[in-house]
């Protein structure tokens, strides 16, 4: 198995969002090297059968994920603020609860956007491996704000929920400013709460020349610019380099993803 396997892609059915085809990732994870991969549409399992018969096709692992919106509050009611929650399952319990959460938050959770909040993950946790979102996610953005003890409070909560096993601090450098310094603290913060750290790329498009292309869609659908070119899928060797720092979160892509090769 690569040294390296990307666990968050975002297709192109994060719609408005990124020009990353599902058949041109499989691609590019066969030339890597990659075993897996993982999809991690946001808001949206629209893509995953469409994914695993892609991979099945180049004889790679499906890794099944959904990037949730999660809402601090009641999943029922409109949210003022919008968290990332990546999500993957783990065998075919978490499918089930994974598309059982998926269902709810396209119908019920579907106040502006499909959101989840922490009482569901809570009932639907078995078989599920969660990520903190990288800077879009709630402990990201609690600590950006120099909320510090909201974010460790947060990050104990769903230690608590899912097992420390099955959570993962997500590390990220998509070439934004600070982000490195950034990841330092996310390194402490799971040092202290006693969770484990993963390293993903969370890409929206194959190459770096298609930022351009990408923004401009974002742009025309009403959605935030991705403020630096750095969200291109990277191969292992890339990322190896760029986290030399986190040797251990690079190898937990790979460890998560032989965890999830169910498929």
């Amino acid at each position: 198995m690569n040294n390296y396997i990307e666990l968050h892609i975002h297709t192109t059915h994060t719609a408005g969002n990124s020009v990353l085809t599902i058949d041109k990732a499989v691609q590019r994870a066969k030339t890597y090297g990659m075993a897996s991969l993982g999809i991690m549409d946001s808001g949206t399992m629209s893509g995953v059968d469409t994914f695993v018969a892609a991979c099945r096709d180049e004889q790679i692992t499906p890794i099944v994920g959904c990037g949730f919106y999660l809402t601090l509050g009641d999943h029922r009611q409109k949210a003022d603020q919008k968290y990332h929650l990546p999500v993957i399952a783990e065998n075919d319990t978490g499918l089930v609860n994974l598309r059982e959460l998926d269902r709810i938050a396209q119908t019920v959770g579907n106040i502006g956007r499909p959101q989840i909040d922490l009482a569901l993950l809570a009932q639907y946790h078995k078989g599920l491996i969660v990520f903190t979102g990288g800077r879009g996610g709630a402990v990201d953005k609690l600590m950006k704000a120099g909320h510090y003890q909201g974010a460790e409070a947060l990050l104990l909560q769903l230690k608590s929920i899912v097992g420390a096993k099955n959570l993962f601090v997500e590390l990220q450098d998509n070439g934004r400013v600070g982000e490195m310094d950034m990841n330092r603290l996310l390194g402490d913060l799971a040092k202290k709460c006693q969770v484990e750290c993963v390293v993903t790329g969370g890409p929206f498009y194959l190459d770096p020349d298609d930022a351009a292309a990408c923004n401009a869609l974002r742009e025309a659908n009403g959605n935030n610019l991705l403020h630096a070119n750095g969200f291109n899928f990277r191969s292992g060797e890339e990322q190896a380099e760029r986290f030399g720092m986190y040797p251990e979160a690079v190898e937990n892509s790979v460890n998560i993803a032989k965890r999830c090769s169910f498929l």
